[in-house]
């Protein structure tokens, strides 16, 4: 399984982590609450959204530049 990162004035970014727990980082930043759905108060966008990338490296993305998220697969599965 691959997920992609789109970003603004950036190539397409491949990344380990699932897309499933990639695309709840981004809602978190997005929505400023923690993984329970309650305000955070120490939201930290670049600590959240910093993932390894397939090459081995590290990105950490601001959220403005995130367009979308993707993968290779047909559909989310409870096995992710």
């Amino acid at each position: 399984m691959t997920t992609f990162l789109f970003l603004r004035g950036m190539e397409i970014v491949e990344v380990e982590e699932s897309f499933n727990l990639v695309r709840q980082r981004i809602n978190e930043v997005v929505t400023n609450t923690n993984r329970a759905g309650e305000p955070d108060e120490d939201n930290k966008p670049l600590h959240k959204l910093s993932f390894k990338t397939a090459e081995g490296g590290r990105v950490a993305i601001a959220p403005e530049y995130v367009i979308g998220v993707g993968s290779d697969i047909e559909k989310d599965t409870a096995e992710e």
